[in-house]
């Protein structure tokens, strides 16, 4: 017999199957009913909604939507970014009203430098790093170094981009795009020491290099695709502060550091793939719910 009803709601079914579907299967697993609801068919989902147990929001404007008009309901907030809210002062007073005056509601932040904000302004939330990352082949390659983006991004990281080129890039080796086609219009100087490969099938991601660089400037919580390439096991370079601010310090991984730039090979960080694997991050995420609603694990 089914005691729960939880439904996840979010900007689009993809976004959900893409990064939720580990934890709506542990879910049902655990004898729960799971549903889905979208910004799109939100009024096609309405009894859903009111008759669900819980509802789990992820993404800036599914979560503005929950916090306003689901009031009423118990709700699992997760947040990946508050960074990319900085421009629109008003939207982001707003939503930070929404956090610190709702109630029945737990908040997920992915992101450490925002949970820190966060908690400095008495917003009551858990910080759990990502949504788990999966593991990939990974070719023995190392010259190239595998950039994984798209056009929404691109232009807020070229600054990061040209800086790693300037220190990491030579005449033998190039950057490999993932998400971005040669027609985009990016910085010429960029264009001139990268190859671009367009949309892939994930599985692709790393087997022409086992190198990944994260750009930073985009604001966004706990990149995916950084925990994908850290569960493969690829050799990874991300800039200091994004280091300090997405909270992988605090995991004490060993690291080489050149100039503003951090490398971290996984293959010896334990450690750190352990804590970003989808299923330690799927079982912190049901913990979480389970202290919201009463279902047996």
């Amino acid at each position: 017999m089914i005691k729960n009803s939880i439904l996840f709601f979010s900007d689009t079914e993809k976004t959900i199957r893409n990064y939720r579907s580990e934890l709506m299967h542990l879910i049902y697993l655990n004898k729960c009913e799971v549903k889905i609801a979208t910004l799109r068919n939100l009024h096609l989902k309405f009894f859903n909604i009111l008759y669900c147990s819980l509802i789990i929001s992820s993404n800036m404007r599914a979560n503005l939507v929950s916090l306003s008009l689901f009031f009423f309901k118990k709700k699992l907030i997760i947040i990946n970014g508050l960074g990319r809210l900085k421009e629109f002062k008003l939207l982001r007073k707003i939503f930070f009203c929404l956090l610190l005056y709702s109630f029945r509601t737990k908040i997920i932040v992915q992101n450490y430098r925002d949970y820190r904000w966060l908690r400095l302004h008495n917003v009551n939330c858990t910080f759990i790093m990502g949504s788990g990352g999966r593991r990939f082949d990974v070719t023995h390659k190392k010259k190239e170094w595998v950039v994984i983006s798209r056009d929404s991004k691109i232009k807020a990281q070229e600054k990061s981009i040209v800086s790693f080129a300037s220190l990491f890039l030579n005449n033998t080796n190039k950057l490999i795009f993932y998400g971005i086609d040669s027609d985009s219009n990016l910085n010429k100087k960029i264009k001139s020491y990268s190859v671009f490969n367009g949309f892939v099938n994930p599985k692709e991601f790393f087997l022409e290099s086992c190198n990944f660089f994260q750009p930073d400037g985009y604001a966004e919580g706990f990149p995916h695709t950084l925990a994908d390439a850290i569960m493969s096991g690829c050799n990874i370079c991300i800039s200091h502060k994004q280091y300090i601010q997405l909270g992988i310090y605090k995991l004490k991984p060993k690291k080489s550091v050149f100039k503003n730039f951090i490398m971290l090979d996984s293959k010896n960080n334990d450690k750190l793939s352990e804590s970003l694997s989808s299923e330690e991050v799927n079982k912190k995420y049901l913990l979480a719910i389970k202290e919201i609603i009463d279902f047996e694990l």
